[in-house]
């Protein structure tokens, strides 16, 4: 890959989040959402809830124990 192909990759993940802030009403100088990592990207901070089929709400999760739970292959939702 050459560093232009690095350069459009880039640039299209910055105006897809740009669009994602619009859409949320966020901004990267007070983040809600989506925080920005000098130099190495970026991440999710809100809190997350699951919602249950009968649209009961649970316990909000961070969006760190959500990714570490995928991570070790457990789920996010209740068993049953």
């Amino acid at each position: 890959m050459t560093d232009e192909s690095f350069g459009d990759f880039d640039q299209a993940v910055n105006i897809a989040i740009a669009k994602l802030r619009s859409a949320l009403g966020d901004s990267a100088e007070n983040p809600r959402y989506i925080e920005t990592l000098p130099k190495r990207g970026y991440r999710f901070i809100a809190d997350v809830s699951v919602v249950d089929a009968d649209a009961r709400t649970k316990r909000p999760e961070s969006a760190a124990e959500i990714c570490m739970g995928q991570s070790l292959g457990m789920s996010s939702k209740a068993p049953g």
